[in-house]
This record gives structure tokens, C-alpha cells and sequence, in this order.
């Protein structure tokens, strides 16, 4: 973020003066030098905020108008600021504590407040609603040293994600202006693909998308459902199906599975493999919650009811230790293959017979995201990375 505040606030005041010279005498200063301060900030933003094809009069732009009270937001918060801070300098806290009975109507109280606020934009007000006897109603508590909601902030919960979900809204629909990937973009990623994929695929997108912003989170299936559902992330990259029916799927490669074992141990195994000759007292899994724990027991573990090796390892390198030390097997996806295999000697990799096991990867989203055309991009760019690594699995 380069820009700073006195660009805000002149953008402001051209927006509500609708001229650029009003605002260059008010603040006595060259008209020049509020119009570039103007563009700076559109530069900064990756918008434009004005209309200046039309006469002399500057128009606020869809971007601009969209932005226009969240700077006019921001130039409060920082009233508030330097009125707080002053207040503690001085001694005193300029705060004001309300009570509000839900008997009463609320709209008179919201527009005193608003009254308030413009003649007195450094006083923090925290307004409380209730019942009779029981106005200061807690939204969260404390419980055995953990906070939790109240029954009424269970209440409420539903309204802040409903607000929150159309903020990102709004930020989504302004990143549609910028063109493809641009901005902040948060995606999700599952443990047994993140450490193979994501070396490959940030570089790529740095190249081709350099205003894109990435954010990552690894995570399990379940976990990064959540989050993507709760609007805590824009897109997961993970194993179909999930059965959701708020989330689009685009699926965007085939990772196939082979076995992998000690190249020194006991387990003489025959390329190439059917399921039935796995041995399963040996083969060993990941921890509950991963996917790849269930895709191993759907193809391996087919009608036997035969004890499991399970030491709840968390990633594949961690069992693919063990297994090159000759305490078992496990069974591999092929994007892992160049990369464990570089780093870890003493492994024997052992392709199925055809039709070989597999798991289809998707990158999945909420259907309604407006961000359709980034996730488009993204999967194109995931898709041809996957398929370079994909590749280099089966040279080796």
C-alpha cells in the first residue's frame, strides 16, 4: 500500500465538490497538484476513480462511487484516532456508554447517533441493546478458559457473516475492473498436494499475474470446506468429490497412485501391481481427516477386514521416512514422485496395473462468487503446472 491519507481526502473533497479547482483553492494549492495526487491514488488503487472525459465537471466513476464512502469511513476512523489519543494524553477518555431498550424504536436512536458522530466525530460510542434488566447483553463469555459465544451472539453470528460476505462481495466485484488476478486472492490446499504444487505454481503466477496477491492455507478437506463455505477463503484445491451444493468444482488434473516401499526391505512387490497384492498388515496410513487415508483404504483394503499400520503421520514425507526404513508401505500420489523421490533415497515406486487407482483434483469455489473469471484463470494456470510435474513423474 503506497498511498496515504491527504490522497484520500482530497479524493474526497473533488468527489463531493465535483471540481478539482474548488478543491485546489480550498486547500490552497496548484490544481496540478491535486490532479496528480488523484492519480497516484488511482495508480496505487488499480482504479480509476474519476471521469474525466466529461467537460470539465469530473465524474465519479462505478470504482469511485463504490469507494467513496469507505474513504469517507477511513478519514473518520483516523478522526477518531487522533481524538482518542489526545484524550489519553490529556487524562481523559472520550467515550460515550449507551443502553438502548429493543421496547423502543430503533431507527430515532441510529440517526441521533449519526448526528453525533458529525459534530463529534472523535467521541467512540459503544451502544448496547437489551430487554428490561438486561440491556449489556454479552456476545461472547469466558468458560474453563475458553471464550465462547453467548446465546446471543449464536443469534448474531449469522448477520455478521451475511455482512462480511457481502463485503468481499464488493471487493470482487471492484477486482473485476482490474483484470485477471489482481489483488488479494485466498486459496486453500490439502496436505499431500500443497508441498508439491505450490513451489511450482507460486513462481508461475508471480510471472504471469504479478499484481496478484496469494494467500495460502493448508489444511485438511473438511477444514478448508469450512472456511471456503464461511467465506474465509476464495477457492480450496482438493480431492472430488465434496459433496456440497453451494460449491462449483472445475476439475483440473488426474493424479495417479502407485506404491511406494523400501528398495532394501522385505516387501518384493511386481510391476506391474493389483490391489489384492498389497499387502495390507503393512500398509501403512495417513491420520484421520486426511483424504488420502480413505483413498488408500478404497483401493487397498477392498473386502478384508485386516489390521492396519497406523502411526498418525500428518504429511507424506513423514511415512515415506518410515517406509524407506523398511517399517512398511504406503500408497503414493504421482505429484509427490519427483519431489520425494529427489529428496529420499532407498524408495522403490510401483506403478497399478491399468486401470490404474487415481484421485481427480478440483479447484472448487462458492457459486456465488463473482469472481468467475479469475478462478478460470487460476485453474488453467494450476492445470499446467500439475501437468509439468505429472510429467516429470513419469520420466522418472
Amino acid at each position: 500500500m503506497e498511498w496515504n491519507l491527504e490522497q484520500i481526502r482530497l479524493f474526497v473533497s473533488v468527489a463531493e465538490h465535483r471540481s478539482f479547482s474548488a478543491v485546489a483553492r480550498e486547500s490552497r494549492r496548484a490544481q496540478s497538484a491535486v490532479s496528480s495526487a488523484i492519480a497516484m491514488l488511482e495508480t496505487d488503487l488499480g482504479v480509476s476513480l474519476f471521469d474525466r472525459s466529461s467537460g470539465r465537471q469530473p465524474r465519479l466513476t462505478e470504482a469511485g462511487t463504490a469507494l467513496l464512502e469507505e474513504a469517507r469511513e477511513l478519514l473518520r476512523q483516523c478522526d477518531r484516532l487522533e481524538g482518542r489519543a489526545l484524550a489519553l494524553m490529556r487524562g481523559q477518555e472520550a467515550r460515550l456508554r449507551l443502553a438502548h431498550d429493543e421496547a423502543m424504536p430503533y431507527q430515532p436512536v441510529l440517526d441521533s447517533l449519526d448526528k453525533l458522530d458529525q459534530r463529534f466525530p472523535t467521541v467512540e460510542v459503544q451502544l448496547a441493546s437489551g430487554a428490561q434488566g438486561d440491556v449489556a447483553r454479552k456476545l461472547v463469555e469466558r468458560r474453563h478458559g475458553r471464550v465462547v459465544l453467548t446465546e446471543a451472539g449464536q443469534r448474531i453470528l449469522p448477520h455478521i457473516r451475511r455482512i462480511l460476505r457481502d463485503v468481499q462481495s464488493l471487493e470482487e466485484m471492484l477486482s473485476q475492473d482490474r483484470g485477471l488476478l489482481v489483488g488479494s486472492l485466498r486459496i486453500g490446499m490439502i496436505p499431500t498436494i500443497a508441498p508439491y504444487l505450490l513451489p511450482h505454481l507460486i513462481p508461475h503466477l508471480q510471472a504471469h499475474y504479478p499484481k496478484l496477491e496469494l494467500k495460502v492455507r493448508e489444511a485438511i478437506t473438511d477444514t478448508l470446506v469450512g472456511e471456503l463455505l464461511d467465506g474465509g477463503l476464495d477457492a480450496i484445491v482438493a480431492a472430488e468429490p465434496i459433496n456440497e451444493p453451494d460449491l462449483h468444482a472445475e476439475h483440473i488434473f488426474r493424479d495417479r497412485f502407485y506404491i511406494a516401499s523400501a528398495t532394501s526391505g522385505s516387501d518384493v512387490l511386481h510391476s506391474p501391481l493389483t490391489e489384492d497384492q498389497v499387502a495390507l498388515d503393512r500398509l501403512m496410513l495417513l491420520d484421520e481427516g486426511h483424504c488420502l487415508r480413505d483413498q488408500a483404504l478404497a483401493v487397498c483394503a477392498k473386502g478384508t477386514e485386516r489390521r492396519l499400520v497406523n502411526f498418525g503421520a500428518t504429511s507424506m514425507t513423514t511415512l515415506l521416512q518410515m517406509v524407506s526404513n523398511g517399517m512398511g508401505l504406503t500408497l503414493l500420489p504421482e505429484i509427490a514422485i519427483p519431489s520425494e523421490t529427489a529428496s529420499l533415497r532407498g524408495l522403490t515406486i510401483t506403478p497399478f496395473a491399468a486401470p490404474a487407482p487415481h484421485r481427480d483434483v478440483a479447484l472448487f469455489w462458492r457459486k456465488s462468487s463473482k469472481r468467475l473469471p479469475d478462478f478460470g484463470a487460476l485453474a488453467q494456470s494450476i492445470k499446467a503446472v500439475a501437468d509439468g510435474i505429472l510429467a516429470q513423474a513419469e520420466a522418472a
